[in-house]
């Protein structure tokens, strides 16, 4: 899918989030599910996040025991992938 071919290519360059505004999507088929939560297991793997943004709750209700996380807007995902780095790097710096 053209979704995975870019995802794909963002963790080879080494992005490690990716934000996908889901506003425009109205359903979502066992094939779309696999093919999410697959890249969400993908991007876990080499450190980083998939973020779904604009979720109606039936998308939420499809993936809630998936690794996927939600955030309402673009805005608010961008801040919380600066706060997961910032928590990450702090956690690095100071080992227990």
């Amino acid at each position: 899918s053209k979704l995975r071919n870019k995802v794909e290519h963002e963790v080879q360059s080494s992005s490690k989030y990716v934000i996908v505004n889901i506003s425009s999507v109205s359903e979502c088929n066992a094939d779309g599910v696999r093919e999410l939560i697959q890249l969400a297991i993908d991007l876990r793997d080499h450190g980083g996040m998939l973020i779904l943004t604009h979720a109606e709750d039936q998308f939420t209700r499809l993936f809630n025991k998936a690794d996927i996380t939600f955030i309402p807007t673009d805005t608010e995902a961008i801040d919380f992938i600066f706060m997961d780095q910032l928590e990450k790097q702090f956690l690095n710096d100071n080992p227990e």
